[in-house]
């Protein structure tokens, strides 16, 4: 589920500055009492950051999951198996957030995805870095 691509630092860097542009709408949602929307967005924001990664590396991704399990493989001594399990987690939250209509994020995992996306960014700075 994952493509080769030419390396591309320009879309790292676009993908990047997206992803903290969505975080900053998270945590205005956050802020709002919109934990579903908060949820959604944090995610995106992590889904967009490690898109980054792939596109620094030269990689296009067609799965959520193979992002996960191609950062574990590849960054994981950066990244961090917590936050592997971490980012899988929030994945599922993001997909019964969008998917099922009885499941609503509750304020405290919205406040945790925004949270995370935030160190989650920071980690993937500093893979970018590189």
């Amino acid at each position: 589920m994952l493509r080769t691509m030419p390396p591309s630092p320009e879309q790292a860097l676009l993908s990047m500055e997206k992803a903290e542009e969505i975080l900053e709408d998270a945590k205005a949602n956050l802020e709002e009492g919109r934990y579903n929307a908060a949820a959604m967005l944090a995610y995106v924001s992590m889904l967009n950051a490690a898109r980054a990664v792939l596109f620094k590396d030269g990689w296009r991704e067609k799965s959520h999951y193979c992002i996960t399990r191609y950062l574990e493989a590849k960054h994981g001594d950066v990244i961090g198996k917590e936050m592997v399990v971490l980012l899988d987690d929030y994945r599922d939250t993001r997909h019964d957030v969008q998917y099922s209509a009885g499941y609503n994020a509750s304020p405290e995992k919205a406040s945790g995805m925004v949270s995370f996306a935030g160190k989650f960014l920071e980690k993937v700075g500093g893979i970018l870095e590189k």
